[in-house]
């Protein structure tokens, strides 16, 4: 897919969000770098979009607008996922820099053992592969592979991510994170995660991102969250987005 294709993609995000209102409940979970141990419901598609963020890299001002996540459950514990982010660089330069595409993948999901996110005994385990597509900065293409556990307890539900890469740039990636969500009986809910990571031999980033989900309705949930990062310098994020699913009656499934 070209870069003009993406950008139509993440352009028509608005329309996708017209007609996910009167979608089916969504387990997408913005706005984390890890993920869940679970799949969309077979036959939906879950969207997760991200209008605008704010990025500080170093002494760089970034906009993202948008993000886009497409997740479609087809069934037998199978999720296929396609993303992109479409972003623009802050300056004072003339003429002003085009819009640049970024983090774009396709992936497949998998669930090896079903658990406490799907309601049955112990952890929940899945599997995500990833194929990692040219971008505007980097034309190459890599693949990453991801091992997530997911567990919940009285108040808290704890995941585990962990990942190996071969990046764009041809480098080994690493990847780790521990999302922390605390329930209670409001429909706003406080969440954390820990993350680390490390493309060939830079200096490893370790981030932070700490912020709230809340539950607006049962097919609809939006969220808020700050992310910092340090490795040779400290970065800062501001993220708000929403989460929303659809019911395709007559999708394809695995067998």
């Amino acid at each position: 897919m070209s870069h003009r294709a993406l950008g139509r993609m993440l352009t028509a995000a608005g329309t996708i969000a017209g007609l996910g209102l009167a979608a089916s409940p969504s387990l997408a979970f913005r706005p984390f770098d890890g993920t869940d141990a679970t799949v969309a419901a077979p036959q939906s598609i879950e969207t997760e979009l991200g209008p605008l963020a704010y990025v500080r890299e170093g002494h760089q001002r970034i906009l993202i607008l948008p993000e886009l996540v497409l997740n479609y459950g087809a069934g037998s514990g199978w999720e296929f996922v396609i993303e992109g982010r479409r972003y623009l660089r802050m300056t004072d330069e003339q003429p002003t820099p085009s819009p640049r595409y970024d983090d774009f993948d396709l992936s497949v999901k998998r669930m090896i053992r079903v658990g406490v996110l799907q309601e049955k005994k112990g952890p929940s385990i899945a599997t995500e592969e990833a194929l990692l597509l040219p971008t505007s900065d980097e034309k190459g293409t890599g693949f990453r592979g991801s091992l997530i556990v997911s567990e919940h307890f009285r108040w808290m539900g704890i995941h585990l991510n962990a990942a190996i890469s071969r990046t764009r740039a041809h480098e080994t990636g690493r990847f780790g994170s521990a999302i922390f969500e605390i329930f209670d009986r409001l429909t706003i809910h406080p969440l954390a995660e820990l993350s680390l990571e490390r493309d060939g031999e830079a200096t490893s980033t370790k981030g932070l991102l700490v912020g709230a989900l809340w539950e607006t309705r049962e097919r609809l949930n939006m969220d808020f969250a700050v992310r910092t990062s340090y490795a040779d310098e400290h970065d800062a994020e501001v993220i708000a987005g929403i989460t929303f699913g659809k019911h395709i009656p007559h999708g394809p499934t695995m067998p």
